[in-house]
């Protein structure tokens, strides 16, 4: 938040992967340029915007006109402000040099940033036009966001079962991210409803056995999958599924979802498309349209929309019965992480099994990857982080522990205690580290890249360890003695430490 006590203008930006929120006054408010502020060098060229990128919404205040006139640097912190003055109005801007459209326009009162006058501003959310100034919100931000590992929300749901999520409002990281996380649980005979997603997933059965049927794009006929604890799914754009619990079934069926929203609607937040249900895009056509394509009467289309379910779970009745799983159907679209070859196995320490093109290949059409990690009592998983950018998202499957994550500048971001049904999102290249309590530790884990690379500060893969023992003793200032010692632990550990 910025603000200036000697002026009449008070402006906050609030970043995330991709907005930017602007406050300025209404052009009807008179300002008074303040002349004495001191300009700076920029850290990057300033924005340059033309009439052409105007969207009509920026009409009524005549926002963004003149900016290369009576320009104001002002350096606070890690962000820069463009002052772009006018006889009516002042503007934020971020540095680049590409363009940004205006997409809304509302109003706000925003007394906070006129403490003395209590004035009323107006709220322009604008979209970045390039993934390279996103990038660099997103970096700002993730410095600056809590981290605080959260439980996700009930949005919707019934006799069947229920929709949970994560929001970005409650775990901004999500946003930061651009990372969206929910929960389905099914109860017996519960079915959920075919949707599809404006986002790629990754799907893992946390509890239960239950059937997915999947439409991939194009298909004339759908994968009915049998699905159990452990599996893993990988999800691209345009699949429609439907999921179900058995009627017999003594457990309820949840799955995890955790998947990619840079292409979505909302950033940090799936966005659904249910095909029937009240909500669905069935409903919403006319019963001359849904006759049309679909060569019914218009008697008949009204019965049919007037018959869909309320909700987009439902229990099926008794009776009822669904398509049986398929064998076949299920090579090539999921994978057991609790039966399949472990990558890491250190005995009294931890197991992993990552999921990559190489297992998974539809993961490289998802554009994540994916890991099972299980840690046994009062182990350690060696501090590290992912040196290709991506972010970690990680949910906590069973067990508890505590983590750590230290961020820029050395200091300690998150310092917590995590149980089963908790999620977190590390930031990229900042360094996590957990230890499980006396019930070990399970957790289930997304990486922004579909073949993520990992580098671990302790440990027989040490980075510490391909140093030079001049540079190590130099760098932390010690003695040849300390260094030989230090150099000399954790020889032949790998990532998982057992406890002495």
């Amino acid at each position: 938040m910025f603000s200036c006590a000697r002026t009449r203008c008070g402006i906050a930006a609030a970043r995330s992967s991709r907005l930017l929120v602007l406050l300025a006054p209404p052009p009807t408010l008179r300002l008074v340029r303040r002349r004495q502020v001191a300009a700076r060098r920029p850290l990057w060229p300033p924005i340059r915007i033309g009439s052409t990128s105007l969207g009509a919404e920026a009409a009524p205040c005549g926002l963004l006109s003149e900016l290369e006139e009576n320009r104001r640097y002002v350096h606070s912190g890690s962000r820069l402000f463009l002052f772009a003055g006018t006889s009516e109005s002042k503007y934020w801007l971020t540095p680049s040099q590409r363009h940004l459209k205006i997409v809304g326009l509302y109003p706000t009162c925003c007394r906070r940033d006129f403490p003395r006058r209590g004035r009323r501003c107006r709220l322009c959310v604008l979209s970045c036009s390039t993934s390279a100034v996103t990038s660099s919100q997103s970096s700002f931000g993730a410095m600056a966001v809590d981290l605080t590992p959260r439980q996700p929300k009930k949005t919707y749901g019934g006799e069947g079962g229920a929709y949970y999520e994560w929001s970005p409002a409650d775990l901004p990281m999500l946003g930061v991210a651009s990372i969206g996380a929910a929960k389905l649980s099914l109860a017996a005979g519960g079915l959920s409803l075919p949707s599809y997603s404006d986002s790629a997933k990754v799907a893992y059965v946390l509890q239960g056995t239950g059937t997915c049927g999947i439409v991939l794009p194009e298909a004339t006929k759908e994968k009915v999958v049998g699905v159990k604890e452990g599996d893993a799914l990988a999800l691209p754009f345009g699949v429609v599924t439907w999921w179900h619990n058995a009627p017999d079934a003594t457990t309820e069926l949840i799955v995890l979802f955790l998947g990619d929203t840079s292409k979505g609607h909302k950033a940090g937040q799936f966005t659904n498309f249910q095909l029937t249900g009240a909500n669905g895009i069935f409903t919403g056509f006319s019963t001359e349209f849904v006759g049309r394509a679909w060569d019914l009467t218009q008697d008949d289309a009204a019965k049919l929309v007037s018959s869909q379910p309320a909700s987009g779970i439902v229990k099926l009745g008794a009776g009822q019965k669904l398509p049986a799983p398929s064998a076949e159907d299920r090579k090539g679209m999921a994978l057991n992480c609790l039966e399949a070859p472990l990558d890491v196995d250190i005995k009294n320490g931890g197991r992993v099994v990552v999921l990559n093109t190489q297992n998974l290949p539809l993961v490289k059409e998802v554009g994540l990857g994916a890991d099972l990690v299980r840690i046994d009592a009062h182990s350690m998983c060696s501090p590290g982080f992912s040196c290709d950018s991506a972010y970690q998202v990680t949910y906590i499957v069973r067990g508890s522990g505590r983590v750590q994550v230290v961020g820029t500048d050395g200091k300690r971001v998150l310092e917590t205690h995590v149980e089963g049904g908790y999620l977190f999102i590390v930031p990229r290249f900042f360094v996590v580290s957990k230890i499980a309590d006396a019930s070990g530790l399970e957790w289930f884990s997304i990486i922004t890249t579909p073949n993520p690379i990992f580098s671990h500060l302790a440990g027989r893969t040490s980075v510490w360890k391909a140093i030079s023992p001049e540079v190590l003793e130099a760098s932390f200032n010690t003695t040849p003695e300390m260094e030989k010692l230090f150099r000399s632990k954790r020889l032949d550990s790998e990532i998982f430490f057992a406890p002495n």
